[in-house]
């Protein structure tokens, strides 16, 4: 049997079990008329396979994600293709959460091979018959929009002051689509920073996201004049409550069509709520002080990635007012937490407060300051990390040579006592 064009139907078979893979490729393949491909439903390698191979049919089943997260992603990234899913016996809340998020066919498990046969003819003759309304030019888009969180391993490091001049200086550099986004619930201070009034906040977008569209974001989102797109935390605090990770998670997902880059700024606390940002994101930028508390900080949260799976190139080290410590230089960050280091961003308080008190960014007042060129040039190194190519020559080098250099140099002994106190590790030639 063939399509009524003739055409034969592109399968994209996204499952996390070898043997339910195999299981469904064979009773696909077996058809003329279908196409079949597989890939992993993890979240991102869902999202990857899916883009990559343009599917006019996604078969989804068996997958440790959140079902209804996964379809209203696949559906947001690949709007033009059907999704069938394949559900537990008598899950009758996922047939309606699924539904609702955008699955045409839902079908229990055990099923007949005919039965998940025509599913698929009949979710693609479905979607020939209602082909989505466009709702961004793709040639305006990256391929595979990306998430990067910014986190800052203790309160006071700055990390909030750089997310927001990062997606500034993002936006300057690549004139990408950049949305910067305040998922720290409690305590954000993204409005402040940049002098933006409170209004909608992830809280209020949660219910319109099974019918997003390019003009509903704007709604949602204040674009700042230079050009990056806002959402920010909700003002009252106890409203914060009423948003789970998950909700979170699903916020971002849903939002990848309309941003290039997503600068996601998260509790410094290890929260739920950071978890889920970290885990929906692309890179994760780790943000510290040369200080002790924030290099211990850094230190167990490159040991809880590790565990959690993260692959190495996901996180970046970022460490700010990198000049204002004798002792512990850049090369010392390296060494102790045995990472290069991404970028190294000089202190400038005065100018910090100032763009603050003018309700503007560094990167706009002081755009010719060390700082700004610093963090313009960690742009530069978040953009090439996702294949981005100026054309003109590379940005200048993200850890400038005078951070690498001590003010004046601390007692090789005496360093060495106190980083051995703080890792656990002893110096050498001490004594065992």
């Amino acid at each position: 049997m063939t399509t009524e064009s003739g055409a034969r139907i592109s399968t994209l078979v996204l499952t996390d079990l070898e043997d339910t893979a195999r299981l469904l490729k064979t009773i696909l393949s077996g058809e003329p008329d279908l196409v079949v491909q597989r890939g992993l439903a993890a979240l991102g390698g869902a999202l990857d396979a899916a883009t990559h191979h343009q599917p006019d049919v996604i078969v989804l089943a068996d997958t440790t994600e959140a079902l209804a997260t996964l379809v209203i992603a696949l559906d947001a990234a690949v709007p033009r293709a059907a999704l069938v899913v394949v559900l537990a016996e008598g899950d009758l809340r996922g047939i309606q959460e699924c539904s609702l998020a955008g699955a045409a066919i839902t079908l229990f498990k055990p099923f007949e091979q005919a039965q998940l046969i025509a599913a698929v003819r009949q979710a693609h003759a479905r979607a020939l018959r209602h082909p989505p309304a466009a709702v961004a030019a793709p040639s305006a888009r990256l391929q595979r929009p990306r998430i990067v969180a910014v986190h800052g391993v203790k309160g006071g490091v700055g990390a909030s002051t750089l997310a927001v001049n990062l997606g500034a200086a993002l936006h300057g550099l690549t004139r990408r689509r950049v949305a910067v986004i305040d998922a720290d619930l409690l305590s954000g201070d993204a409005g402040v920073l940049l002098d933006l009034p409170p209004q909608q906040s992830i809280l209020d977008i949660l219910p319109a996201l099974r019918e997003l569209d390019a003009e509903t974001v704007d709604n949602y989102f204040q674009q700042h004049a230079t050009g990056v797109h806002a959402l920010l935390a909700p003002e009252q605090i106890q409203r914060a409550d009423a948003v789970l990770p998950e909700d979170v998670a699903r916020t971002l997902t849903a939002l990848r069509p309309y941003f290039d880059y997503q600068i996601v700024d998260t509790p410094s606390r290890v929260t739920p709520v950071t978890l889920a940002v970290m885990d929906q994101a692309d890179l994760v930028l780790v943000v510290l002080t040369p200080e002790l508390v924030a290099l211990r900080n850094a230190a167990r949260l490159l040991r809880l990635t590790a565990q959690l799976g993260y692959p190495a190139e996901k996180l970046m080290l970022v460490v700010n007012r990198a000049d204002t410590s004798r002792m512990i230089t850049t090369a010392v960050v390296e060494e102790q937490l045995r990472r290069a280091v991404s970028a190294a961003i000089p202190s400038d308080g005065r100018a910090l407060v100032e763009a603050m008190n003018a309700g503007e960014l560094l990167v706009e007042i002081y755009s010719k300051s060390p700082v700004a060129a610093a963090i313009g040039s960690l742009a530069g190194e978040v953009a090439r990390h996702f294949g981005w190519d100026s054309g003109v020559g590379a940005p200048t080098p993200t850890v400038p040579d005078e951070l690498e250099a001590p003010l004046a140099a601390p007692s090789p002994r005496y360093a060495a006592r106190l980083f051995g106190r703080m890792f656990g590790r002893r110096a050498a030639g001490q004594a065992s």
